[in-house]
């Protein structure tokens, strides 16, 4: 973030499908205690949806700049909302969320705002003070409502280039004539089991013993294993973090790749952390 001082307080803003998440922090330095405000998700509107960001945003107070992460798909240089049909923030496609939020913001408060993937930032943060210990080279993978992920190397993220897919976005890639984000995620999982339902209710029924939800959670793991093999060949990854809702069930997937395999350590904070580190780097 160029214009943003590096002793100065950065306002970093997570932001998901049933919250918002703010806090402050210095660039690249570890942020405050966030504030968490709901999105109407029963009743979902643009304005309920903004009004949220925007007080989880007023709570930060005064700062030289905003770093907010947002998930795919979004314009993150002009700031607008692309997501449509995926049953979560659908109300704001096509919404500048630089204009709008800036509108709503007390004037102390309005400064340059930048947006990054959400996977982009939580694999930024697991690798700076997370399950990624800072290795050379990092895929980070959040297993939720889709599939996200992250190609760091060595505090960097890699978008581009044969190693990675395009963007870095692996739940773009085709995967047993479907896109990734389809099979390998909750919405893969549910599919597996009759009835469908909650993947920490399928997970519990796995534990008890009921053998389709378990066998659901292997069938899953066997296919994230089976499609992640060559981008950790190809990336040269030294250690593979899964986040997302399903890191709490990494156990179960029994994910048999050959590279070192770490559940998420910051799954409640690693977006604002990711973007703490983002807005220290001067490509951001």
């Amino acid at each position: 973030m160029d214009d943003v001082d590096p002793g100065s307080v950065v306002g970093v803003v997570d932001l998901g499908g049933s919250h918002v998440a703010a806090a402050a922090a210095p660039p690249r330095g570890l942020p405050g205690a966030a504030t968490r405000v709901p999105i109407d998700t029963e009743h979902p509107t643009t304005e309920r949806t903004l009004d949220a960001m925007a007080a989880a945003m007023r709570s930060v107070g005064p700062v030289a700049g905003w770093m907010i992460a947002a998930p795919d798909p979004f314009d993150y240089d002009a700031g607008v909302c692309l997501i449509r049909g995926l049953a979560k923030l659908d109300e704001l496609y096509g919404v500048d969320l630089r204009r709008e939020l800036t509108d709503r913001l007390d004037p102390a408060a309005r400064a340059p705002m930048r947006f990054l993937n959400d996977a982009d930032a939580a694999g930024l943060g697991e690798w700076w003070l997370g399950a990624g210990g800072r290795a050379d080279r990092c895929l980070f993978v959040s297993l939720g409502t889709g599939l996200g992920s992250a190609f760091v190397v060595r505090g960097e993220l890699l978008a581009t280039g044969p190693a990675v897919p395009r963007n870095g976005r692996l739940g773009a890639v085709a995967f047993d004539g479907v896109i990734a984000d389809d099979r390998l995620s909750t919405r893969g999982l549910m599919a597996r089991v009759t009835g469908g339902g909650d993947p920490r209710k399928v997970a519990a029924r796995a534990r008890a013993g009921e053998e389709e939800a378990a066998t659901a959670y292997r069938g899953l793991g066997r296919d994230l294993a089976r499609f992640l093999t060559p981008w950790i060949g190809s990336f040269g990854a030294d250690v593979l973090v899964v986040g997302g809702g399903m890191s709490h069930s990494l156990d179960l997937l029994e994910l048999d790749v050959d590279v070192e395999v770490r559940a998420a350590h910051r799954p409640d904070d690693a977006g604002l952390v990711g973007a703490a580190y983002a807005a220290g780097s001067p490509s951001s």
